[in-house]
């Protein structure tokens, strides 16, 4: 579990990403957890755009994403939400203390 301030610490780093990936109308198939599995590793935090052809809210999709990668919510804003999940053997993103 993230403390409120490592929490604020990933916020701030997301905002000065782009949205790499986009959930469309099929929403959340096998290919697109395994695309999401193989960034988080390379990344441990992505910011994912769901388009406006998908009727579910946002943040109900955020969060079965997050369960389905055991990642955790950064933020939502608008149609686009942010995960994150440390990579346990090369760890990326270090927090300030």
């Amino acid at each position: 579990m993230l403390s409120k301030k490592e929490m604020r610490y990933l916020r701030g780093l997301s905002n000065q990403l782009k949205a790499q990936y986009q959930l469309g109308k099929n929403e959340i198939t096998d290919t697109f957890l395994d695309l999401l599995e193989k960034a988080l590793v390379a990344k441990e935090i992505l910011k994912v755009h769901v388009l406006k052809s998908v009727n579910k809210e946002v943040t109900s999709l955020a969060l079965s994403v997050a369960a389905s990668l055991n990642a955790t919510v950064v933020e939502t804003k608008g149609r686009t939400f942010t995960l994150y999940r440390q990579n346990t053997k090369e760890p990326k993103i270090k927090f300030p203390k």
